[in-house]
């Protein structure tokens, strides 16, 4: 198994990378979008024009435009597309690693209990494949899938995809999960109402202080928090899997640093 000790390692290097790729070009744009503002101002920049969607046509902005075209990228753009990255990069990494577990433990993937639904599903994906292979992975898929249904804090907290977290986050890191929690309702509120607190997010946190309607903001300070988190779950859960389930004594380094540093200050007290 020490092929997929080894991919595992791979893929967080590369999901590390990218997480911080996302704080990068979030600090990036933020500071220079300012300097573009007052560069437009003293005519220090070339004139914009944008092209047509439809032509090879051509519309000139003028300054109040692009003033606004920086407004909005800095209040809207660039912060909710560096949470929405953000999320969907970690729950991706965390798949990936799922369904590496099930490529090299395949018992994990027998559900005790099916109904005649499940049961045709199963007959029609094995029917249908080509291979054993195909069929793991079919399976493999539609079962991470479902797993990322319902409530986010399930998957760890009772150990879904019985990739050996046990009672890890539950005894560890409840704070954590309900930060965690907000952070996917938040994401959730971008993707569905334009950002504005629904009734599902006061639902599920209950401890917010916005409004019903309103807009929930995501500022440096919350995103830098957001990504720290993420990567965070990323860790303990590339940590368990190696150990619980690969039965690996030691961990990558860079792995057990970003463990140990992310464990000092979120580890429940």
């Amino acid at each position: 198994m020490r092929e997929g000790i080894s991919e595992i390692a791979k893929k967080f290097k590369a999901y590390n990378k990218s997480m911080m790729d996302i704080w990068e070009d979030y600090n990036f744009l933020n500071h220079y979008l300012p300097h573009i503002h007052n560069n437009i101002k003293s005519n220090n920049l070339p004139e914009f024009e944008l092209e047509h969607l439809y032509s090879t046509k051509t519309s000139k902005y003028k300054k109040t435009n692009l003033y606004g075209v920086i407004d909005h990228l800095l209040r809207s753009v660039t912060p909710v597309r560096a949470l929405l990255e953000a999320v969907s990069r970690t729950e991706h990494y965390i798949q990936e690693i799922t369904f590496r577990v099930y490529r090299d433990y395949q018992y994990k993937l027998v559900t005790p209990t099916e109904t005649t639904e499940q049961s045709i599903k199963l007959l029609y994906t094995i029917v249908s494949s080509t291979d054993k292979d195909e069929i793991i992975y079919k399976i493999a898929e539609e079962k991470i899938k479902s797993l990322f249904y319902g409530n986010p804090v399930d998957f760890f907290l009772k150990d879904k995809a019985k990739i050996g977290f046990g009672d890890y986050f539950n005894n560890n890191y409840k704070n954590t999960l309900a930060t965690y929690a907000e952070i996917i309702a938040r994401r959730n509120i971008y993707t569905h109402n334009n950002g504005k607190v629904d009734r599902k997010y006061k639902r599920e946190v209950n401890t917010t202080t916005f409004r019903l309607g309103q807009m929930a903001t995501i500022d440096k300070d919350y995103l830098k928090e957001t990504i720290i988190v993420l990567r965070g779950m990323a860790v303990l859960v590339t940590k368990l899997v190696i150990e619980n389930i690969y039965k690996a004594p030691n961990i990558n380094n860079t792995i057990r640093r970003k463990f140990e540093t992310f464990e000092m200050k979120y580890k429940d007290r």
